[in-house]
């Protein structure tokens, strides 16, 4: 999932950007977050929409793996769970009283797509042991060797290194 603005970097298209950070073409996809199929090479564009009656703009890449394109034509609706989460909690859109619908434009094929979510007391509803969709997992706040140091940014060395 990225902000469109992520994307927009001097000098690149947002395709070549795609393509870099998923590691494409490389059939393996070794240098990027690509997971080598088609289902783990798809990115997430939002932005804050300013069309009038839509809460957000989103839209769906597939990255090509061995070909080095990026698929703008299609959508995904696992993808598109995110949108209704990330918009609440950025503060795109205000929670309303029990119950919040977020409207988002699909860029790909200029459908609109609405998301009612529950938002008791104003809030997004979360769940003790529930994991929502596009909503970032505390995993730096517990310490362990597998999930991190407990810091959000923990650059590795080869001190940090413990044997088996």
């Amino acid at each position: 999932m990225f902000e469109r603005e992520q994307l927009e970097l001097p000098g690149y298209t947002v395709d070549e950007v795609l393509l870099r950070l998923y590691g494409s073409p490389d059939p393996r996809q070794i240098d990027g977050v690509g997971g080598a199929t088609s289902t783990t090479s798809k990115a997430v564009i939002l932005s804050k929409s300013d069309r009038p009656g839509i809460d957000v703009d989103y839209t769906f890449a597939q990255i090509g793996i061995e070909e080095g394109k990026v698929d703008w034509g299609s959508n995904c609706g696992n993808c598109s769970a995110v949108l209704a989460p990330y918009a609440l909690d950025n503060g795109w859109v205000q929670p309303g009283q029990g119950e919040t619908i977020i409207r988002a434009l699909n860029t790909n094929t200029g459908q609109t797509i609405l998301q009612r979510v529950a938002t008791p007391q104003w809030s997004l509803a979360s769940r003790p042991g529930h994991h929502d969709p596009g909503r970032p997992v505390p995993w730096f706040r517990r310490r362990s060797r597998l999930r991190g140091s407990g810091w959000p940014h923990h650059r590795a060395t080869a001190a940090d290194r413990q044997s088996c």
